[in-house]
């Protein structure tokens, strides 16, 4: 999410994140603020009638995403150190520090219970 990537205009693009450590929330939080990510769903199963997060389960689990540029952050300034953009700053045209908690939100909806 370097700065240099921040002036790029595009459609969806598809992302894809193994699940590491759970020191990349901060890369999350400050990511859902910059864009919107949808994770891929497929068919459960042969023929199946349900769905399921494409990429879950197996030995190492990942996360695929089609990613949308939040059109609104075209206008707000991207801070020079990566801590700050870490932080949200600048995100939503403030300096205040802020995050998303969206990518929480897949890893709860995926649990099994």
């Amino acid at each position: 999410m370097g700065r240099g990537t921040l002036t790029r205009r595009r459609e969806d693009s598809p992302t894809a994140q193994p699940l590491r450590e759970t020191k990349e929330v901060a890369f999350w939080s400050a990511f859902g603020l910059w864009f919107t990510f949808t994770p891929v769903l497929v068919r459960a199963g042969a023929g199946g009638s349900g769905w399921e997060r494409f990429g879950a389960g197996g030995d190492r689990e990942v996360f695929v995403f089609t990613t949308l540029r939040r059109p609104e952050s075209f206008s707000w300034s991207a801070p020079e150190e990566d801590t700050a953009l870490l932080e949200g700053v600048g995100a939503w045209g403030t300096k205040e520090r802020k995050g998303d908690d969206a990518f929480e939100l897949f890893l709860l909806m995926s649990v099994d219970e």
